[in-house]
């Protein structure tokens, strides 16, 4: 789904509901507030189920804080919704922070569950909070067929996800089918929790769980995920985000931070990624590029790591200009299998207190993993620990690369580093289109290892920062 485009035929539908004759009869506009029609989405929802246009748009005023649970039905097919806030009393003007507007949510309810069967759903400019589930408290997400949901410039945020048995994202669950995709653009996810509240369960995702099938997609842009909690007695993973895919699936992760989130619990775990988790198999494709994962920790002393990855089936992983450091443990471990390929380009990897790299490829099968253009260095134990072979092109690896300010978490190196000019301008894989900042990814004759390009300071910390200056995007970059 081409997102920009839509958003511009919404905003022009939505200019024409003052001007008739643009969109004909095929728009309907929803005012929620006290300069209003409506004094809560939900009754305004009724009324747009009861009798929707092609397009029906929802404008929620600013200062407006709801208690609600709201469901996009299955029965829902064909046609757009738009749910926005931050409108001022003429419902013309849109302030952009997305904490004007608040919908909250009540136990044992997510704050906006999803099961349309088609059509397009987008949710933007509004905080969802205080959801209390037994999974996807903040937004539980089940589309089929070919629907479309896109969430865009959202604040999602103390959504607690709570059961016996396994529990699946405190902030967002999503579980994709078919053909139907999901888009996570610009939001500020913290401050979520997983939790299981017997001994034996399963928790994952305390910011975000996404399980794509078929031939769903999905994609995570320009997202600041902080600050969430995974807790069990059993196994936690993915504690900021959880991703498996399966079948023809796709995802996309990029531009994203992802830090300070925690496993938690009382006895030894298994933590599968207290930052990130991502699994693939079937012939799933999972790209993530220019993401900085940070102190992502856990409560208890053990083996973890920040970034986990899995891949497996005859699927393809690329990890691409991104950042892993300051760890309690490890850093990235990938584990390959069957007949998977994993690439991993350009990423720099320093100040975990054990390994930066651990990568397990399978004795089994005939699986492929490719590190190239990447920096592993200054972590407490092995920068790189391999049990199978690996292909390696042009990597610095246990070489202080001459960080800038590495106790600042400035991992650019310095003019004349050995990480300069030191990779291959055709890695296995493919160079990525950016460094982490959304700079030129090589400015001499090739391009320096680890996710920086250079020692410069971008005037725009998304490249050109196309999302304008009230978007979380602007935290992201530096």
């Amino acid at each position: 789904m081409n997102t920009r485009k839509l958003h511009v035929l919404i905003a022009v539908c939505s200019i024409a509901l003052l001007a008739p004759g643009l969109c004909g009869a095929q728009a309907q506009l929803f005012k929620v507030g006290p300069a209003g029609d409506y004094a809560t989405i939900g009754d305004a929802l009724v009324d747009l189920l009861a009798s929707p246009l092609a397009v029906n748009l929802i404008k929620v005023q600013a200062g407006v804080t709801t208690l609600e649970h709201l469901s996009i039905p299955a029965t829902w097919t064909t046609g757009t919704i738009w749910l926005s806030g931050g409108w001022d009393a003429s419902f013309l003007n849109q302030s952009g922070n997305p904490t004007d507007t608040v919908i909250s949510g009540w136990t044992g309810s997510s704050v906006i569950s999803v099961t349309m069967a088609g059509g397009t759903l987008i949710i933007s400019d509004l905080s969802i909070r205080d959801g209390v589930a037994t999974s996807g408290a903040g937004l539980q997400i089940h589309p089929t067929s070919d629907s479309h949901i896109q969430l865009d410039n959202l604040e999602i945020s103390n959504n607690l996800a709570s059961f016996s048995g396994t529990v699946q994202g405190g902030g967002i669950e999503a579980l994709l089918q078919d053909t139907s995709t999901l888009d996570i653009d610009g939001c500020d996810i913290h401050h979520n929790i997983a939790a299981g509240t017997n001994a034996g369960a399963d928790v994952f995702g305390g910011g975000v769980y996404i399980r794509a099938e078929a031939s769903s997609e999905f994609s995570i842009v320009d997202c600041l995920i902080h600050d969430n909690t995974t807790g069990s007695d059993l196994q936690v993973g993915g504690t900021g985000v959880a991703l498996s895919l399966d079948n023809d699936s796709g995802g996309l992760v990029t531009d994203c931070v992802i830090e300070d989130n925690n496993a938690s619990s009382t006895i030894q775990i298994s933590v599968l990624g207290s930052g990130l988790r991502g699994g693939t198999s079937g012939s799933a494709q999972l790209v993530m590029e220019r993401i900085r994962l940070f102190n992502n920790t856990v409560s208890i002393a053990g083996f973890h790591q920040q970034a986990v990855l899995s891949a497996g089936g005859d699927s393809i992983v690329t990890f691409s200009d991104s950042i892993i450091a300051d760890g309690q443990y490890d850093g990235l471990y990938l584990s390959s299998s069957f007949q998977s390929t994993s690439y991993l380009t350009n990423l720099t990897v320093a100040l975990n207190d054990n390994d930066g790299i651990r990568i397990s490829r399978s004795a089994t099968g005939t699986s492929e993993v490719y590190l190239s253009n990447s920096i592993s260095a200054n972590n407490g134990a092995s920068d790189l620990n391999l049990s199978g072979s690996v292909t390696q092109t042009a990597n610095i690896i246990g070489v202080d690369p001459e960080f800038v300010d590495p106790q600042d978490l400035d991992f650019r190196v310095e003019i004349g580093s050995v990480a300069e000019d030191a990779g291959v301008i055709a890695p296995y894989g493919g160079l990525g289109v950016a460094d982490i900042r959304g700079g030129i990814r090589f400015l001499g004759a090739a391009p320096d290892a680890g996710a920086y390009e250079g020692n410069v300071s971008l005037i725009f910390s998304d490249g050109f920062d196309l999302n304008g200056a009230d978007r979380w995007s602007d935290v992201v970059g530096g």
